[in-house]
């Protein structure tokens, strides 16, 4: 008698795509944390720290000037 070996049968591209992908998506999600931890950090600063707070109400306000002065109801 032959011996007889049994083998799987090869995965299909789109598995073994799958399989390879897997790890990306790891990585994506990884990045994706750090980058909302990164950009939480940077919010909690400019909200806690003064001068910041100040800084950034200024360039609010001198946007909110600014649009006013060219689109707004005043800008006769």
């Amino acid at each position: 008698m032959s011996d007889l070996v049994a083998t799987s049968p090869l995965p299909s591209r789109r598995t073994r795509r799958q399989l390879l992908e897997r790890g990306a998506v790891s990585a994506e999600y990884a990045l994706l944390t750090v980058g909302t931890i990164t950009f939480g950090g940077v919010l909690l600063k400019i909200i806690t720290d003064e001068t910041m707070r100040n800084q950034l109400l200024q360039i609010i306000l001198a946007i909110i000037k600014f649009l006013l002065s060219n689109f707004g109801v005043f800008a006769g």
